[in-house]
């Protein structure tokens, strides 16, 4: 069987947790981000968190450079957490490119708002850590 020579773009996707951190990667030249919101971040605690309220201007900021967007959703989620995974859904479907779930509680509600389908705009990447 030949395989078929495909050149594939290589993605510079970059850490962001703060405007600061989103403004140097819009300068070295990323071609995507991926960030937390709120207690749904593992990195909640920081002092430069975002939260909800940052997501429109962390989309709109990016569009204008045409960056995709990836939240990540990397905290073990409790039940508590699950109100606030939905509220965050309800931004996410305009603030991002991608979510990336690493609870399986998360993801059944993600699959289950976006009715089991796996769009563009709709994907979820589900990572472990072995």
């Amino acid at each position: 069987m030949k395989s078929k020579n495909i050149k594939k773009k290589i993605e510079l996707l970059a850490p962001v947790g703060s405007f600061e951190s989103l403004h140097a990667a819009i300068q070295a030249g990323a071609d995507a981000i991926y960030f937390g919101v709120a207690q749904l971040n593992m990195r909640a605690k920081s002092i430069n968190s975002f939260f909800l309220s940052d997501l429109p201007l962390i989309q709109a900021t990016c569009s204008q450079h045409h960056i995709k967007t990836y939240i990540t959703l990397n905290t073990v989620m409790y039940e508590h957490d699950m109100q606030l995974l939905k509220t965050c859904l309800l931004y996410t479907s305009d603030a991002a490119d991608d979510l990336l779930c690493v609870d399986l509680g998360g993801r059944r509600i993600i699959k289950k708002k976006n009715n089991n389908k796996q769009n563009d705009g709709e994907k979820i990447t589900h990572t472990t850590h072995s």
